[in-house]
């Protein structure tokens, strides 16, 4: 019967077999889903949306964007100033009723009006007062409001019989440029009768029949709405109570109000803006207070002093958030692009493709991906491709499983054939794998010294003898059988005396050395230590040494004299002490002269270098040449140049010379050889000349001469330096 360990380990064998089979079935799957992924048209549909839903951000982080079910977005706000951006968005939450409700505050009154709808639209709605009076023929209320009345989505609505209702503003209001609007438009008004008596009013019509509706004027925040009995005929009838509001223009409960003979409340629109500036291009000029933050742009107000901000296209949120106004997603809309054409979303907007081997047609919304044609053979070619690889990667991935297979059986075959493993405790060990033992062995080994009682090996082949060594006593001399095979500097101890020192050994009597020998041991250890340091830094310092030197010969210009470094340059003598104190006579002599350079400071005294420099900068220096300096300068160079064409000279002379010789000898040879010996006649084109010295030449040697002697001549002609010149 097997073990239990033999039958695991081949279990995990075999899971690990099925384990790599796994893995590569699940990698071709993979490759083919990529690839099919890539050939067909896989169409992302996206979608877009304009309003602020509860996830966005639509207020300052830590500040609180609801009462009850009323949104507040910013620059609305409540509890703290930094929540709302002035005292005209300020909101306050009456947590006292259920639900909570949330109340305008009035800036000219303690009138709080109730919140219906705050929208980043510019709109608020509030809820107002329609006031029924009774028994009375005139009537009058008056208004404060925080923001204007919207003249676009609000009308002022009279209810009753022989009734003219009017709206007049308590102040001339004012447009977004500045200048004040004509009176003509602060008042508003219409009439109402009855005929028949009949007080049935229609909801959607307020012709003028029991009730009447009109425009009111723009910019209204604090007005007055009056009422008055106008009777035209006598049998008219007349109804004995009256009601004049504003009112949304969409509210169509208005029959309701004048049968209940109560105050109600009616719906009020309100327009708000931002009051800062006057216009955008004043609003950006201090971008501290500018309300509009990222991906916004800013537009003025219609019917309100002030500006609004927008989110740009294909942006949305509260655009007076500094990151309100985030991306539309677009490509969530479903067939945004068209049915078949894929979406891709961008920051503000969105653009239409189709997949590689498609092209895109453009009609309208109704967009489509078509085959395109060009690229159809190239596809059809990629398929075929595609399929060639497919195929060989799962021939391969099935011959990887089969080669698995069969190695597994065949391990499987082999290890019933094979003998099984003892057990762990009973496998023996050779003394090899535990060394010497150690210094506390846990496991006894044999040791042998110097292979003495080792069966077998290497150490029978020679002799187990060894020579005895005595010392001068007599005494056997353990030293050298410790010492055997080893190295001669090697220290052993054969004995606990040599661990004492050598005075005591004796018994506390003379040591066995004498002070010479000790002392010259000594000398000889020290020279040999001396001697090994000596080696080790050499061999350092020659290693840091370069390993060749590079000596560059110096260039030597031929016309320069030589440098009389073999001469001995004596010393200046010392300047000698002074000889009295110096007084006040004496000190304008020692005084440093306020000079700007060197050459203009006859007491040799050094300038600091920060001040040249910014004598430099100033322009205060001023370089002067002296006239025996440039003197000299110039007779150095004509020197030079005399010098030059000299040597020039000397040489173009001492060439033709040699030449002429040359010439001479060949001539003279060839004459020789001519008149068998005898001398040849002198040349026709030159006459030979004997000079003082005895030296022959001939004529044109002669005009050489002359020559060399002109040009010395003219040397001798330049005018001469004086002394004083020289020494200076």
């Amino acid at each position: 019967m097997p073990s239990l360990l033999y039958v695991i380990r081949r279990l995990q064998v075999t899971l690990f077999g099925l384990l790599i089979v796994f893995y590569a079935l699940e990698a071709e799957v993979a490759a083919i889903r990529r690839v099919q992924a890539a050939l067909e048209a896989t169409i992302p549909v996206s979608n877009n949306g304009t309003s602020i839903s509860s996830s966005d951000e639509i207020t300052i982080e830590g500040c609180k964007d609801r009462c009850g079910s009323v949104i507040i977005p910013y620059p609305f706000g409540m509890d703290t100033s930094n929540c709302y951006r002035d005292a005209r968005f300020k909101i306050t939450c009456n947590y006292f009723n259920n639900p909570p409700v949330a109340k305008l505050d009035s800036l000219s009154s303690i009138d709080r009006h109730e919140v219906l709808e705050i929208t980043v639209d510019h709109y608020v709605r509030i809820n107002m007062l329609a006031p029924v009076t009774c028994g009375t023929n005139t009537s009058s209320m008056v208004y404060d409001l925080p923001f204007p009345v919207s003249s676009t989505r609000n009308k002022l609505t009279v209810l009753g019989c022989s009734l003219y209702g009017t709206i007049a503003s308590k102040i001339y209001p004012t447009d977004r440029l500045g200048e004040q609007m004509s009176s003509k438009l602060t008042r508003k008004g219409c009439e109402s009768h009855c005929v028949n008596g009949h007080t049935n009013i229609p909801p959607s019509h307020c012709s003028g029949y029991g009730c009447c509706k009109t425009k009111i004027p723009e910019g209204l925040t604090s007005y007055t709405i009056e009422t008055n009995s106008v009777r035209v005929d006598a049998n008219e009838f007349t109804y004995p109570c009256a009601s004049a509001f504003l009112v949304d223009h969409e509210y169509y409960k208005v029959e309701d109000l004048l049968l209940s003979r109560n105050d109600s409340f009616v719906p009020v629109i309100l327009d708000w803006a931002i009051a800062d500036s006057a216009t955008c291009i004043e609003a950006k000029r201090n971008l501290s207070s500018y309300a509009c933050g990222r991906n916004t742009y800013c537009l003025a107000s219609q019917n309100v002093p002030g500006y609004h901000c927008k989110c740009s296209k294909g942006f949305e949120g509260n655009p007076y958030l500094a990151r309100g106004c985030q991306d539309v997603d677009e490509c969530k809309e479903p067939h945004k692009c068209g049915k078949g054409v894929m979406c891709i979303n961008t920051q503000g907007s969105y653009n239409c493709s189709c997949p590689p081997d498609k092209k895109l047609e453009i009609n309208g919304e109704k967009n489509s991906c078509t085959p395109d044609e060009q690229r159809l053979p190239a596809d059809q070619e990629n398929k075929r491709r595609l399929h060639i690889i497919v195929i060989a990667t799962s021939g391969i991935g099935i011959s990887v499983i089969i080669i698995l297979l069969l190695g597994i059986g065949y391990c499987f075959s082999m290890s019933d054939k094979k003998e099984l493993l003892p057990p762990a405790r009973s496998t023996t060990s050779t003394p090899e794998d535990f060394g010497d033992g150690g210094a506390f062995p846990e496991i006894h080994v044999a040791q042998y010294p110097l292979g003495m009682g080792r069966k077998g090996g290497q150490e029978n082949l020679g002799s187990k003898l060894i020579p005895v060594t005595v010392d001068a006593h007599g005494n056997v001399a353990f030293d050298a059988i410790v010492r055997q095979h080893e190295n001669a500097s090697t220290i052993v101890y054969s004995s606990h005396r040599n661990l004492v020192p050598k005075v005591l050994k004796a018994g506390g009597g003379e040591p066995d050395q004498s002070d010479e020998e000790l002392q010259k041991e000594i000398e000889e250890t020290t020279q040999s230590t001396k001697a090994a340091l000596e080696k080790i830094v050499n061999v350092r310092l020659s290693a840091a040494q370069p390993k060749k030197r590079l000596v560059s010969p110096p260039e030597v210009d031929p016309l320069e004299p030589p440098k009389l470094n073999h001469k001995k340059v004596r010393k200046a003598p010392g300047s000698p002490p002074p000889p009295r104190p110096i007084n006040l006579k004496d000190y304008p002599d020692c005084k440093i002269p306020p000079c700007i350079w060197n050459s203009e400071n006859p007491k040799g005294y050094t300038i600091p270098r920060d001040s040249r420099l910014a004598t430099d900068s100033r322009g205060l220096q001023e370089i002067k040449i002296r006239d025996n300096f440039a003197k000299l300068a110039e007779s150095l160079y004509v020197a030079e140049e005399k010098a030059r064409a000299s040597v020039a000279m000397r040489r173009k002379v001492e060439k033709e010379m040699l030449l002429r010789e040359k010439e001479r000898k060949e001539q003279k040879a060839r004459s020789e050889r001519a008149a068998g010996g005898a001398p040849p006649p002198p040349s026709p084109s030159s006459v030979c000349m004997t000079t003082s010295d005895g030296i022959v030449s001939d004529g044109g040697d002669q005009d050489m001469r002359g020559d060399y002697e002109k040009v010395k001549e003219k040397d001798s002609e330049l005018p001469r330096e004086s002394k004083e010149e020289r020494e200076y």
